[in-house]
């Protein structure tokens, strides 16, 4: 079952830098990570900064990094 995190993924990839689509991928391929995993070790991991970490999330619509781990957390449960 697609996620909320993993439909605004899909809708907007193509209009994200190629930096947060690393992002993105990790993300699709992984997405039990957002879950267990800090936004810096996710950046770590996608091999990008911080602060594209920060815009991905807000270039998907949510306030920030927690408010996206909230949901799918939530949405887990």
């Amino acid at each position: 079952m697609a996620t909320r995190l993993t439909l605004r993924i899909q809708e907007r990839i193509s209009r994200l830098t190629k930096s947060e689509q690393n992002l993105a991928v990790l993300l699709l391929e992984n997405q039990a990570l957002i879950e267990t995993h800090s936004a810096t070790e996710l950046s770590a991991l996608a091999g990008v900064s911080k602060a594209t970490t920060a815009r991905f999330f807000r270039n998907l619509g949510y306030t920030d990094f927690d408010e996206a781990r909230t949901q799918a957390r939530e949405e887990r449960n």
